[in-house]
Order: C-alpha cells, then sequence, then structure tokens
C-alpha cells in the first residue's frame, strides 16, 4: 500500500476483494481503496476489472459516475509478477441497497432527487456510447444530500454485446428472450426497476 494512503476502516467485501475508506494525504479527503486480490486467476473477472479501469479512465469527470483517481500495485511487487491491484475511487456514505434494506423512508422529494441524479448519470454514459448493462441499487452509490454516483462498470460495453448482463431482477425483456440486438433501453429499464423499489 503506497504511503499516500493511510487506512480508516473496511467498507465492505466484495467478489474481488476488500474496499477500505482511507485518507488521501495528497488530495486530503476521504477515499474508497479497493484491493483486488488473485487478478488473473480468472480471465473473465480479470477482463472485467480491466473493461471498468478502461471506461473510467476515459471518461471527463461527471458527478453522477464514480471516479477512478488512483490505480496502483503493491510497492514490493513488479510490473512483471503482480497479482494484487489497488483501485482509488470516490468515497460514497451508501448506496441504494443498503438503503432500501434499512426500510429509510424516503419523501418524494428524495426519490425525484436520487431518480435525477440517476437518470443523469445514465444520459451520461449513453450520450458516450456506454451501455453500463448492470444497473441495480448495489451499483448506485448514495451521499446524504441523495446525489447518486453509479459504479462498477465491469459489465459495461461499448460494443460486442453479450447476453451475459444484469441480475436477473434488473433484466429488461429483451434480454430475457434472449434478443441478441439490444440498446441503451436495458439501462432505462433496470432504472424503472429501481424507481419501483424506492416507491415499494
Amino acid at each position: 500500500m503506497r504511503n499516500r494512503y493511510e487506512l480508516r476502516g473496511l467498507l465492505g467485501v466484495g467478489s474481488y476483494g476488500r474496499v477500505w475508506a482511507a485518507y488521501d494525504r495528497v488530495l486530503k479527503k476521504l477515499v474508497a481503496v479497493k484491493r483486488i486480490n488473485k487478478l488473473f486467476s480468472d480471465l473473465t473477472d480479470c477482463k472485467r476489472i480491466l473493461r471498468e479501469i478502461c471506461i473510467l479512465n476515459r471518461l471527463p469527470n461527471h458527478n453522477n459516475i464514480v471516479k477512478l483517481l488512483d490505480c496502483f500495485i503493491d510497492e514490493e511487487q513488479t510490473i512483471e509478477n503482480f497479482d494484487t491491484l489497488y483501485l482509488v475511487m470516490d468515497i460514497s456514505d451508501s448506496d441504494l441497497r443498503k438503503i432500501l434494506k434499512q426500510n429509510v423512508y424516503l419523501t418524494e422529494m428524495h426519490v425525484l432527487t436520487l431518480m435525477y441524479h440517476l437518470l443523469c448519470g445514465i444520459l451520461y454514459l449513453h450520450s458516450a456510447g456506454i451501455y453500463h448493462r448492470d444497473l441495480k441499487p448495489a451499483n448506485c452509490l448514495v451521499n446524504q444530500n441523495c446525489t447518486v454516483k453509479i459504479c462498477d462498470l465491469g459489465l459495461a460495453r461499448t460494443n460486442q454485446l453479450t447476453s451475459h448482463v444484469v441480475t436477473r431482477w434488473y433484466r429488461a425483456p429483451e434480454l430475457i428472450l434472449l434478443q441478441p440486438n439490444y440498446d441503451e433501453k436495458i439501462d432505462v429499464w433496470s432504472i424503472g426497476c429501481i424507481f419501483g423499489e424506492l416507491l415499494a
């Protein structure tokens, strides 16, 4: 771990590794550091991680898309033999999945604000020719002021669309019917499913 980052606490454990809150001594703010272990053990997962890095790296800053701040390997590893990768990103207070699980009361204004930010983020991705393809509450980071940042672009694509997309409960009908020619509307359908959950 670089001396630049001071770990503050574990935020969560995902399929790729652990995510920590850390203090960035250069930017002088809290960030999220994702440690990905055994990067090359599964070629499919490795491709998704690298695809996410490439997409986030080429996107200009947008308030509703998580920002990749840094990417590095352990100092004792070399570029020829590393298998652990660190991604440093914006940190958020929570995500929509946690909020929905906690049965937090959301006013109409809360829901409208959350949806506005989510739609702004997906409109920006679509204008860049990117389909997210895995929108769900867990991939919508939320701050206390109800701003939303879309994250986890490992399944995102600009071309070469595949049928392996979207968590089951958020799949559009054309994906359920295995239609090969789909477009950005699959993301809009997923947002509609999220909207329904927020209203429930």
